[in-house]
């Protein structure tokens, strides 16, 4: 796969249009669907490119055609969940990405999956980070991650709060991480 910079998401959110749809259907914002990052990565990995949003839906859709077998009524409603996702998934590369410059950083499906966005393997400790908007919606999620997984092992929230703010970076629009969260994780180096 190739490796994404930072900068390379930056660029991607330079010119980027985000739309949303007020499709919404309680079976599909209820529902267990395919794994929106999985659609994601598999995107940089077959194009070798980061996908607009228009991009990412049309591949979430081709890429998961069997797995949405009998939700074509609904297709709307499943569109509009991988649009408003999308801007999430993006910030969490895009942190990934930043980190990884720095730091031997790790990030999965299966991660994802269960409730962590990022890993980072330091020298005394591995750190596993949970990122997210400081939304009520966003609080409500991570309060909801913490009962139905495990967590074993060092856990940080990375909350993403309105700009300004200096853990708070601006492109065009989006919210993404600022090198502030450098400085973040190699302080908890110190601390463990």
């Amino acid at each position: 796969m190739k490796k994404f910079k930072k900068s390379d998401f930056e660029n991607v959110a330079k010119d980027m249009s985000l739309s949303f749809l007020q499709d919404k259907d309680r079976s599909i914002e209820n529902t267990s669907l395919p794994s929106f990052i999985r659609a994601f990565d598999s995107y940089m990995n077959c194009f070798h490119i980061i996908p607009t949003q228009d991009e990412f839906v049309w591949f979430y859709f081709s890429f998961f055609k069997q797995d949405l077998h009998g939700l074509e009524n609904k297709s709307k409603a499943v569109e509009a969940r991988a649009r408003r996702a999308y801007p999430s998934i993006f910030r969490d590369e895009h942190l990934f990405a930043m980190l990884s410059e720095s730091f031997d950083c790790h990030r999965s499906v299966v991660m994802d999956t269960n409730g962590i966005d990022c890993m980072v393997k330091l020298e005394k400790e591995d750190v596993f980070i949970h990122a997210f908007v400081n939304t009520k919606r966003s609080v409500s999620f991570r309060k909801q991650k913490d009962t139905r997984h495990d967590f074993k092992g060092r856990h940080v929230d990375f909350v993403l709060d309105p700009p300004p703010h200096k853990g708070t970076k601006v492109v065009n629009g989006m919210w993404l991480y600022s090198d502030y969260w450098k400085d973040v994780v190699g302080g908890l180096d110190n601390e463990a």
